[in-house]
């Protein structure tokens, strides 16, 4: 995914599924009205920083990144985030997540799918 991606301003719906994204462009977090994000099928073991910039966002999804570790502490300023799949990310700390789950007063539809809760 080239640094580019981040000039699409009107963009509100990306879609990356399969391939080897070893680490996720922080310009994707200049993209202002992005409603849907699904990036699957990856190796990247952070997500950037300033996701919380995405305040449109309305659905993630996250599965199958199993190489997925934390979510940043801005995570929680994705209030208009309503539905998350987070199947299969299986070194994901829950401990870590969930405390940030809590503040996202519009999740509605939470999926994960992990080895032990």
């Amino acid at each position: 995914l080239s640094d580019d991606i981040g000039k699409l301003q009107n963009l509100t719906e990306l879609k990356f599924n399969g391939g080897s994204l070893k680490k996720l462009q922080d310009t994707i977090c200049n993209l202002k009205n992005l409603e849907i994000l699904e990036i699957s099928y990856q190796s990247f073991r952070t997500l950037p920083a300033k996701i919380g910039n995405l305040t449109q966002l309305k659905r993630l999804s996250l599965n199958w990144n199993s190489h997925l570790r934390r979510l940043p502490k801005s995570f929680a300023q994705l209030k208009e985030l309503v539905y998350l799949n987070l199947d299969y990310c299986e070194n994901l700390d829950l401990r870590q997540v969930l405390p940030l789950l809590g503040q996202l007063p519009n999740l509605k539809s939470l999926s994960f799918r992990v080895k032990e809760i």
